[in-house]
């Protein structure tokens, strides 16, 4: 459920017309790292404005009889520049130049209260803070960062009709989390099991004598 829903918040803000927002995210798309250092930080500023989502944490679940209620948190980094000054990152300024303020306003009017078309799977999206991760010059760029967080619940396991991340191929037809586990560790469904332990085989009669194990599924 949490990549559904982080997919789901980046369909919906890449969906937003630039004609309503009054300029263009020049990239949407998962957190991988982009902003950990210095040097992966340079590698992006040609592409802002942008945003960028990610899980931030699950905490611990409300045991509700057959599922658990897990909350958990999403943030969407607003990462922009400005050629003029470290003002005009937060504030923008000229036509087409915005700023983080701007960009977490327009991020809040999009998500909040959204359940993002996943339905009645997750609680709508609340506001959970804002987190200023980065305001300063890079490289003789101005730069700011500004994080804006979600929060969200969801049932776990989800109910069978709930979007889930697609398995890769050779896991695929598992039907819970422990059967991908099994089948990713090449285990597989027994009822008889030939035990051989690396002992020399005693003999009885000149043949050798074996045991025959049987496990028994209820």
């Amino acid at each position: 459920m949490i990549s559904a829903i982080e997919n789901a918040i980046i369909a919906r803000i890449a969906s937003a017309p630039r004609d309503v927002l009054g300029y263009g995210l020049r990239r949407v798309d998962s957190y991988g790292g982009q902003l950990e250092d210095e040097d992966e930080l340079a590698k992006i500023a040609n592409v802002l404005p942008c945003a960028l989502v990610t899980c931030t944490g699950v905490g611990r679940a409300d045991n509700n009889g057959s599922h658990y209620a897990e909350r958990g948190t999403f943030a969407v980094l607003c990462v922009a520049r400005s050629l003029r000054n470290e003002q005009a990152t937060r504030h923008g300024g000229k036509p087409g130049e915005v700023g983080t303020h701007q960009m977490r306003d327009d991020v809040l009017a999009l998500l909040c209260g959204q359940t993002l078309g996943l339905g009645e799977h997750i609680s709508p999206l609340v506001p959970h803070g804002t987190r200023i991760l980065f305001n300063g010059k890079l490289r003789k760029q101005a730069i700011s960062v500004v994080a804006v967080e979600f929060a969200t619940s969801w049932l776990h396991p989800a109910p069978a009709d709930a979007p889930q991340a697609a398995l890769p191929e050779d896991l695929q037809g598992a039907t819970t989390p422990a059967e991908a586990v099994a089948k990713a560790a090449g285990i597989t469904d027994f009822t008889l099991y030939t035990g051989d332990w690396g002992a020399p085989v005693p003999l009885f009669d000149d043949q050798p004598l074996r045991d025959v194990v049987e496990f028994h599924q209820e």
